[in-house]
């Protein structure tokens, strides 16, 4: 496993496990901590699953992605909160929590050695 990795935020380097919490102003603040983020994750060939508020940022999001849609394997996968945070009609921790495991075990399986997660919790 990586001792740090690049975020492609600045000069920002964490180290695996580490938890951001990023205030930003609108679609552009948040565009520019986000798209760097998984921009350079793809390009280390990290798996990237990114929860986002709305369709437009979701769209914005999938240009990035490599895979050109493939179906299996896909190195970005970028969900809408209806079927993360609030699948079911209201958010629940144990699902929430359940959401991610399944998406990082998939990821493991799929043989990725590191995963970046974004969470947009407008």
């Amino acid at each position: 496993m990586r001792e740090s990795v690049h975020t492609g935020i600045r000069e920002l380097e964490l180290r695996p496990g580490d938890h951001v919490c990023a205030f930003y102003h609108g679609a552009a603040d948040r565009d520019d901590v986000l798209m760097p983020y998984l921009r350079t994750g793809i390009q280390d060939g990290d798996k990237c699953i990114c929860i986002v508020d709305s369709a437009n940022t979701a769209a914005a999001v999938a240009l990035l992605d490599p895979s050109d849609g493939a179906a299996t394997a896909r190195q970005l996968d970028v969900h809408l909160p209806e079927n993360s945070y609030l699948v079911g009609g209201g958010f629940s921790r144990e699902d929430m929590l359940n959401f991610w495991m399944d998406h990082l075990n998939a990821a493991a399986d799929d043989g990725y050695q590191f995963s970046r997660l974004v969470g947009e919790m407008t």
